[in-house]
């Protein structure tokens, strides 16, 4: 059993096709196109460091779908073309949706939008059908478990590990208190600077998502529910996004010299990502 639904984050719209519904029926799936290609971390040196040469490409996702619609019992060719007038708003071009797939054991994700309208062909018995192709221009799935690694105390130069279980780098949240300012990781020569000054201040945890490249927090409004704020003008020139490398991660954290606290928390959140689905 496969089954595929997209939601179109534009206007809220969401269709699902599967193999076991007739009625809407997932006539083909590849979800496995070229787009991403990765080179295998090898070891360089006797302490274990490693390297990855990799290039991300847009990835390609087809499939055709099969349906027919039904009034008083009876097979209806007027339903049938109500579906594909919702189909075309759900795929309108250039929206961005996620693609959820499922094979009733594993569930994987990608964001990803149409990129023409397919054409329509009707067949006897009152089938219609209609090949789609979506583009994802991050073309890696993304897994259903997540992993979560809370840290509270004084941090030092020693530094934390985080392992990642997934053969290949994978992008990852942090969510800091205002007493972290950096998180550094060595083996990439690559940091993340906060400076919520540049904000005007803030007093409420900062989001860091590397995988969306963007910082973010969420503070209350005039009537107290609490709204998104853009925080990315708070990096330093030098910040750069970074992944989590296969396998262990030494990340640095700093804390701010100038605040009387002496301890902090720092959430990270990541998932595993997959070349493709199986089937």
């Amino acid at each position: 059993m496969q089954k595929i639904t997209f939601h179109n984050d534009i206007n809220d719209l969401e269709v699902s096709f599967a193999t076991d519904t007739p009625r809407t029926f997932l006539s083909a799936f590849d979800g496995n196109s070229l787009g991403a290609e990765f080179v295998q971390f090898k070891p360089l040196s006797r302490d274990g460091s490693r390297t990855l040469s990799h290039t991300l490409s847009a990835r390609t996702i087809t499939f055709t779908a099969v349906w027919y619609g039904v009034e008083n019992g009876r097979r209806s060719r007027s339903k049938a073309l109500d579906l594909w007038q919702t189909l075309q708003y759900a795929f309108a071009v250039g929206d961005v949706g996620t693609l959820t797939w499922t094979n009733g054991s594993d569930v994987r994700t990608i964001e990803c939008y149409a990129v023409e309208t397919p054409e329509l062909r009707e067949s006897l018995g009152g089938l219609f059908s209609a090949e789609f192709t979506l583009m994802a221009d991050y073309p890696l799935w993304k897994g259903s478990e997540e992993h979560l690694r809370t840290f509270s105390g004084t941090f030092t130069s020693d530094g934390l590990t985080l392992v990642n279980p997934c053969p290949i780098a994978v992008p990852f949240t942090v969510v800091l208190d205002g007493n972290i300012v950096s998180v550094y990781c060595p083996a990439q020569e690559k940091r993340l600077d906060i400076d919520v000054s540049r904000h005007g201040g803030y007093d409420y945890p900062v989001y860091i998502d590397t995988a969306r490249q963007r910082v973010y927090g969420f503070s209350p409004n005039g009537s107290g529910e609490l709204t998104e704020d853009d925080l990315t003008s708070c990096l330093s020139p030098r910040s750069a996004f970074f992944d989590l490398m296969p396998g262990s991660n030494l990340i640095i954290l700093t804390m701010n010299a100038s605040s009387a606290e002496t301890d902090a928390t720092v959430k990270f959140e990541w998932y595993d990502y997959y070349m493709g689905v199986s089937k």
